[in-house]
């Protein structure tokens, strides 16, 4: 049993952070902008960095294309860290630290 909750516990210690907290709330991939905007406020910094072609499939087997726009956003909280986030249209895909 021991060993279990070690392992647990280096396991939890070693993977990335999947969610950033936001006063009470909880921001996670796939989270709306406007989700976002409303948890955390407005960010210090939105950065346009690029665009992405997506293919799907569309009404009677058409193959489709999407453009959609690659932005970052970026918020300084209190805790020596800088936190960005990725979003492809509209919804968010990625997040990371970047310590200032």
């Amino acid at each position: 049993m021991k060993r279990l909750v070690s392992g647990l516990l280096l396991l939890t210690l070693a993977s990335p952070t999947l969610a950033l907290r936001c006063g009470t709330e909880l921001v996670q991939k796939g989270d709306l902008k406007l989700q976002i905007k409303d948890m955390c406020g407005d960010p210090e910094a939105i950065e346009i960095t690029g665009y992405t072609l997506r293919t799907f499939n569309g009404p009677a087997g058409i193959i489709r294309e999407r453009e959609s726009m690659i932005e970052e956003w970026i918020y300084k909280f209190q805790n020596g860290y800088y936190d960005v986030l990725t979003f492809e249209a509209g919804r968010l895909v990625r997040m990371e630290k970047i310590r200032r």
